[in-house]
């Protein structure tokens, strides 16, 4: 398992945090749940967040030593001037503990599990077992240092990837305007998301941290890809396009301060100047 800064951080952990599919989610599902300030006033907003919370609970049956990995994650964040405060012990106004009659912690809510809070749940999942006979890491279609306060200022933000071979790639016009169809066509690998839509009201937290990685495992896609690229002697390349609040697709070169995506695998560098646009 990741260690507790890369798994409950979307800027620590490169992608790889809770953060994602809970992102995915949020964005998935449309307004209101793809604006923060709305979000909850869909019924599924606690569905989906007591789903979060029960992975969340397995996560720290796996890791006992979360809460010591948080406080040293915090107290260097305040040692490299990354943050105005530790976190760790930051009082959370209104919410009192019954038990000790002071506010709580963040260490408390994330850290010390549900039955401290008062609740269990009666079926976690299971275990993760880890892919069986992996022989390679995925293919991840990368946007590094995503800023969310600035780009997703307005709703939530998402991401498909597309590999075709690269000297399709370049010119290739798009799955389409239809934002429903964008999962459907054969070069699709996979979408990732940000949740946004604060505006101009943006927490003390969003502005300490305000880059978030977002990886999208495109592993089928390149392994679809690869044969036709190889018979005509070039690499694959990725394609992205951005579904906005608004629904309009666009590629995310024509929107102005997301990063260029990087696909990123375990080939080696000679083979990827062969068969992977990097």
């Amino acid at each position: 398992q990741p260690s507790y800064p890369v798994f409950a951080s979307g800027d620590v952990g490169a992608g790889k945090s809770f953060e994602t599919p809970h992102d995915s989610i949020h964005f998935a599902m449309g307004f209101p749940m793809s604006a923060i300030p709305y979000a909850s006033y869909h019924p599924l907003f606690f569905c989906h967040h007591a789903q979060c919370d029960r992975v969340y609970e397995k996560y720290l049956q796996l890791e006992p030593d979360a809460a010591a990995e948080f406080r040293a994650h915090q107290l260097s964040l305040v040692q490299q001037r990354y943050q105005r405060e530790s976190l760790y012990e930051k009082p959370l106004a209104p919410f009192v503990n019954p038990a000790t009659g002071k506010l709580y912690t963040p260490h408390e809510c994330t850290t010390a599990g549900s039955a401290y809070l008062g609740y269990v749940y009666d079926s976690v999942p299971p275990t993760p077992r880890g892919r069986r006979h992996l022989s390679e890491a995925p293919h991840e279609v990368v946007l590094r240092d995503v800023h969310v306060p600035k780009l997703a200022r307005d709703g939530s933000l998402g991401f498909f990837a597309y590999v075709l071979p690269a000297d399709e790639a370049a010119g290739w016009a798009g799955p389409g305007a239809d934002a429903d169809a964008l999962a459907t066509h054969d070069a699709y690998g996979g979408m990732g998301a940000v949740f946004g839509g604060r505006g101009a009201d943006q927490c003390d937290n969003c502005e300490d941290h305000p880059y978030q990685t977002v990886a999208i495992d495109v592993s089928d896609a390149v392994r679809r890809a690869l044969p036709a690229a190889r018979a005509r002697g070039v690499g694959v390349g990725v394609r992205v396009f951005v579904v906005g609040p608004s629904g309009a697709v666009a590629p995310i070169e024509a929107i102005a301060g997301l990063p260029a995506p990087v696909l990123a695998g375990p080939l080696g560098r000679e083979a990827a100047r062969q068969y992977l646009l990097v």
